[in-house]
């Protein structure tokens, strides 16, 4: 029995392309960087190294935060506290440009209406790469209240990331779920679909699905959000 929902954001529960998201966000962040007395470029690449190396490590000894901030400051040397206030303020302002490359889907609020009527539990399980304003705001992009999800992993209080199986073995631990009785919901192929491994049924989406490596993996279900509005309506 289905107790326990674990949702993706980017691409899934947020209607876009993930490779848009990605340039855009990098964009408007380059700008509002060249308005700052710092090195544009070099930031751009102490942060992306930063998030690369919360997506590699598998030690577990640090929060992504933590980890993030390690990779940053060694890349571009910099107050840190200085540097958190300018991402601050991004998040809270110029972020929400990137907006304009959603592409809207009522039946996603449905669903997770529905699901919430039935009294599941709500997880967003997004690879945590970003903080938490960051995520939160992405999440009211597609019209969804932060407060319907038990659970919303970030930086700050996640110490792995996908696709690595700590990361979802980690969330399991802290709320106490039964992989029996959660599904995971979300777009990508394998940062996704090897909840499996874990003994967790996937509902891969297609509306914006990712198979980077032309996997041949298969999940226990696939369609678009429309079609597992329907399988809500019938079976979870």
């Amino acid at each position: 029995m289905v107790k326990n929902v674990l949702f993706d954001l980017d691409g899934t529960l947020l209607p876009m392309d993930h490779d848009r998201f990605i340039k855009k966000y990098l964009d408007v962040l380059t700008l509002k960087l060249k308005e700052t007395p710092y090195n544009a470029e070099e930031i751009i690449f102490a942060l992306v190294s930063g998030m690369q190396t919360i997506a590699k490590d598998e030690s577990g000894m640090y929060t992504n935060k933590e980890t993030f901030w390690r990779t940053f400051t060694r890349l571009y040397p910099v107050d840190k506290a200085v540097m958190e206030s300018v991402f601050l303020d991004f998040y809270e302002n110029e972020y929400s440009q990137i907006k304009e490359i959603v592409t809207p889907n009522p039946i996603i609020r449905e669903s997770v209406t529905l699901l919430l009527e039935k009294n599941h539990n709500l997880i967003l399980a997004t690879s945590p790469v970003f903080p938490e304003i960051a995520v939160v705001n992405r999440l009211k992009w597609s019209d969804l209240n932060p407060v319907d999800f038990s659970y919303i992993s970030s930086f700050e209080n996640s110490n792995y990331a996908k696709p690595s199986l700590n990361y979802y073995e980690d969330i399991l631990h802290k709320l106490d779920l039964d992989p029996g009785e959660c599904i995971m919901v979300g777009n990508d192929l394998h940062e996704d679909g090897i909840v499996e491994e874990l003994g967790i049924d996937c509902y891969l989406i297609t509306d914006f699905m990712i198979n980077r490596n032309n996997s041949t993996r298969k999940t226990k279900w696939m369609g678009s959000f429309t079609d597992f509005h329907k399988i809500i309506q019938s079976s979870i």
